[in-house]
């Protein structure tokens, strides 16, 4: 009786916990990617974008896809 009770609970529980953490990272997700975009474009209104090769970033004529990173 509590194997029946019990395993759709846990399934059940298991379900919501996983669908509140995709959640939350498709959240964070587009909260930094709202930064990112918004640093691109504060640098890219910088008078000399050479000063940001000091912090690691280079600026390039056309930017490389982010996917390689992703997997």
């Amino acid at each position: 009786m509590a194997r029946a009770v019990l395993l759709p609970f846990l399934a059940l529980a298991l379900g919501l916990w996983a669908g509140l953490t995709l959640g939350a990272n498709r959240h964070l997700l587009a909260l930094a990617l709202g930064e990112v975009r918004a640093l691109a474009e504060a640098a890219s209104r910088l008078p000399d974008p050479g000063a940001l090769w000091g912090v690691g970033v280079r600026l390039t004529a056309s930017p490389r896809v982010a996917s390689p990173f992703l997997g």
